[in-house]
């Protein structure tokens, strides 16, 4: 099912994009669609091809010191 869409792009750019697509045989809409689908195609690879503990990396926050140290500061503090 197709659906009409407004774009607003600079007046050269489309002046030049209608050229292509003649040249091409191509209706300027298809172009755009082709180019839509190639990045919404590339963009699924890309989130595919992470693995979970990529996927997930920087979501928490870093602990300001390590374990070994806040480990050693709360052992510290309870037999002081």
């Amino acid at each position: 099912m197709n659906t009409k869409l407004t774009l607003n792009i600079d007046k050269q750019i489309i002046e030049k994009a209608k050229l292509v697509s003649k040249k091409n045989g191509q209706s300027l809409s298809k172009i755009i669609e082709h180019y839509l689908k190639l990045i919404i195609a590339k963009e699924n690879e890309t989130s595919k091809s992470l693995s979970i503990s990529e996927k997930l990396s920087g979501i928490l926050e870093e602990p300001k010191e390590s374990y070994s140290v806040g480990k050693a500061k709360h052992l510290l503090k309870k037999h002081a």
